[in-house]
């Protein structure tokens, strides 16, 4: 049922192994079979509190950092699995136009030689305050125009790899968009460090859902004080971000496919 990628035969220092509560919230979405984001989130701030207090207080390098990312992906695409009822690919490679293969975090269906249908990107944003940083943490914002242009520009070049294989002709840019396989989701943890970190976040991404995207989701945390940098509350975006809904349409979307599971 799930796809994950063979084990790196690279040598790796014993603090970049792993972290034990992403492995445990993982194995309960799997064996409790949870499909909804309502059933993570909770669990999910917790984790990513404990996760990013050991790395502000110097316990891991930036390298064992980065596990957040990979295990964000495994959550997201765990979900729709079991929502969906079918199996999806994570970190797949597919054939692009201008890039001979695109990274695709989200892809279904799972046979490579098969065009994609439905497809999507997970990002994780904003770094609390640490060593490397001179202890000031990082704006999620503050590379986030750079990340929408890689969405943007992945889901332009699958959709249009997909269509030059049907002869599709681009009338409307918008409505091709919007009517092109794959469609296109992506879904964002993001730790806002202030404001208008979060406000510049939500307008950016709500562009984005109104624009190159077929669904954008996002969980939004921010910490409860400046003397508690990794000790976090939820935020709450608007409703054309709510991760809940956007996760559940993608579901229904993926279920309802007339294609081999």
């Amino acid at each position: 049922m799930f796809f994950d990628e063979k084990p790196s035969t690279k040598r790796r220092r014993a603090g970049r192994v792993g972290f034990a509560p992403f492995d445990a919230l993982l194995g309960k979405v799997r064996d409790e079979r949870l499909g909804s984001w309502r059933s993570v989130e909770a669990d999910f701030l917790s984790v990513v509190t404990a996760f990013d207090t050991e790395y502000s207080i110097g316990k891991q390098d930036t390298g064992w950092y980065q596990l957040k990312g990979r295990f964000f992906n495994d959550l997201i695409v765990d979900l729709v699995e079991n929502c969906a009822g079918r199996p999806i690919a994570r970190r797949a490679k597919r054939p692009g136009t201008l890039f001979a293969a695109i990274d695709l975090d989200i892809c279904y269906p799972v046979d490579p030689k098969s065009p994609p249908i439905v497809a999507g990107e997970s990002k994780i944003a904003g770094t609390p305050p640490h060593s490397r940083n001179k202890n000031v943490a990082r704006a999620g914002s503050q590379d986030l125009d750079k990340r929408l242009r890689e969405v943007a520009l992945n889901a332009l070049d699958v959709k249009i790899a997909n269509a030059a294989t049907r002869d599709q002709s681009i009338i409307d840019i918008a409505d091709w968009i919007r009517r092109t396989n794959p469609r296109y989701f992506t879904f964002w943890a993001f730790r806002a460090d202030s404001v208008t970190d979060f406000q510049k976040a939500v307008r950016r991404l709500d562009a984005l859902a109104s624009s190159y995207a077929d669904g954008v989701g996002g969980f939004f945390y921010e910490p409860i004080s400046p003397n508690e940098p990794t000790t976090y509350r939820v935020l709450t975006p608007p409703d054309s971000l709510n991760m809940e809904r956007v996760l559940s349409r993608l579901c229904r979307l993926i279920a309802n496919l007339q294609t081999a599971r």
